[in-house]
């Protein structure tokens, strides 16, 4: 068994906030004799794409760097649409006003069929006229395909949930960054005073002011065979690194380990709501490490923050050996 919790490691400044008198009996167990196996040591100030990307996009054979991961073709390949490079996912999203800078307000609001369908009709006419597809193969999962998106990078949208977006827009060549402001932009003033924006103000919603585009124009390569094997329907960017790494032709080796992912840590990680995360995290220890715990056999343990990601070997039956005993402040901060 190999498990991966996303958004678990936390800033050692920020550990007595963030985890202070939380029992976590189970992880503790867990951690307690565990044996570090390895870890990801990225050299960049900025990360565009998480750690927790990065790792599964390892572990199933998918090529991914800070900069950038293959997420659009993942996402496609999961839901059987063709796969070429040049695709990008472009999400329809709020842009919310801070008192001085614009922030992701919201990755994924509530959006109806009817709702994005409205608006996917008037991005798309722009798109097209430049040469471009737009897909929406649901309402809040939108594929961008356009030639002069090229060598562009940007960021994940937790990456910006709540903050500046300044840092995260797509940069990179010149022509490609004007190419793609531009474009924005006419689809933004389209839906300054479209019918579903005026409709969802008078509601109280969210209006749908951008497109946060993302994942994509990645050269699509298999790196090294993929050692486990998705498993019990885990968070969807595991499920479609898998898909994409059969369309690859990696191929998982004989006996490979079990893979389950848990990411209901994210998004209270991104808002940086610290009560929810506590709460999200003490439900995840009593849950579902509790019988890992109890079974008292070796677990892979990937843990993930925003920075790097670190792989444990636990072994519970070897709680006897105190001498090797490690504290969860050793183990959860970076």
């Amino acid at each position: 068994m190999h498990l991966v919790i996303t958004d678990v490691l936390v800033p050692s400044v920020a550990f007595d906030d963030w985890l202070a008198d939380l029992a976590l009996p189970h992880l503790n167990k867990l951690l307690a004799t565990a044996e570090f196996v390895e870890d990801e040591t990225p050299i960049a100030d900025v990360q565009r794409t998480m750690p927790a990307t990065r790792f599964l996009a390892q572990a199933l054979g998918v090529q991914a760097s800070i900069d950038t991961a293959p997420v659009a073709a993942a996402d496609r390949a999961a839901r059987g649409l063709s796969v070429e490079n040049g695709w990008w996912i472009a999400d329809p999203v709020h842009f919310a006003l801070a008192r001085d800078h614009v922030q992701l307000g919201d990755h994924a609001p509530s959006l109806t069929a009817d709702e994005a369908n409205a608006l996917a009709d008037t991005a798309r006419a722009i798109v097209e006229e430049g040469g471009g597809t737009l897909e929406t193969p649901s309402p809040t999962r939108w594929h961008l395909r356009h030639p002069e998106l090229i060598d562009l990078n940007a960021g994940e949208p937790l990456r910006a949930l709540g903050r500046n977006i300044d840092l995260w827009l797509p940069d990179g060549a010149h022509d490609a960054t004007r190419a793609w402001r531009r474009l924005h932009t006419e689809i933004q003033m389209s839906w300054h005073a479209h019918p579903v924006n005026e409709a969802r103000e008078a509601a109280g919603l969210p209006t749908i002011n951008a497109l946060w585009l993302w994942g994509g124009d990645t050269p699509i390569k298999s790196g090294e065979i993929a050692q486990v094997v998705v498993k019990d329907a885990p968070p969807s960017l595991a499920r479609d690194f898998a898909a994409l790494a059969r369309q690859l032709g990696v191929h998982t080796s004989k006996g490979a380990p079990s893979l389950r992912v848990h990411d209901e840590l994210a998004l209270h990680a991104a808002r940086e709501d610290v009560i929810a995360w506590r709460t999200a995290l003490a439900t995840l220890d009593a849950n579902h490490l509790a019988p890992l715990a109890a079974a008292g056999k070796p677990v892979m343990l990937t843990l993930c923050g925003e920075t790097l990601w670190r792989t444990y070997c636990c072994n519970p039956r070897q709680h006897w050996r105190f001498w090797r005993r490690s504290s969860l402040r050793q183990r959860l901060s970076v």
